[in-house]
């Protein structure tokens, strides 16, 4: 088979344009599992706060990233590989991604010694973009509570969220850019 791969902003294009990119829920993982609506990494069962992080990690995160109590770093379970720290260093307060499951955060006997890439699972952070968090309310897709969602073709509600999420005051690639 040959398959054609596009960039993600032509299909944001041709979506708005033709509305030819269509997901159903199910492959896009839509929920509605965020109290807040925000879907941020705090709010996640997969999210190792940092009181509950060794010391050594603590003391990391301490000299590494002055500002990590504004940014509330922690490390999840499922995502940030472990070949270096910095790639493990997930912000609860600015970042998610399309694992995002809400409830009580995890502990560190949870960690998952198969993790995945930040690129891999499409972590983004909103530190910089003016938004509040991810989530329904924040996607370019998104047009109104209970209404069909320009992707997914389905009603959505607010307080949703998918991993077709995006926004243009996000930097999606950052981590892969060189």
């Amino acid at each position: 088979m040959n398959y054609q791969l596009k960039k993600f902003s032509d299909l944001i294009k041709e979506s708005k344009e033709d509305s030819v990119y269509k997901m159903p829920n199910a492959s896009a993982n839509y929920g509605e599992d965020s109290e807040t609506g925000k879907y941020l990494c705090n709010e996640c069962v997969k999210f190792i706060k940092f009181e509950d992080l060794s010391k050594q990690q603590q003391e990391y995160i301490t000299e590494n990233y002055p500002d990590h109590k504004g940014w509330n770093y922690g490390i999840c379970t499922n995502v940030g590989l472990y070949s270096d720290e910095k790639s493990s260093m997930i912000s609860g307060d600015y970042g998610s991604c399309q694992y995002f499951f809400g409830g009580d955060n995890a502990k560190p006997n949870n960690i998952n010694e198969n993790k995945i890439s930040k690129v891999t699972a499409n972590y983004q952070e909103v530190k910089d973009s003016g938004l509040e968090g991810f989530g329904c309310s924040r996607c370019e897709f998104f047009k109104e509570d209970n209404k069909p969602c320009a992707v997914l073709k389905e009603a959505v509600k607010t307080k949703g969220c998918c991993s077709a999420w995006t926004n243009q005051k996000v930097d999606h690639f950052k981590d892969v850019k060189k």
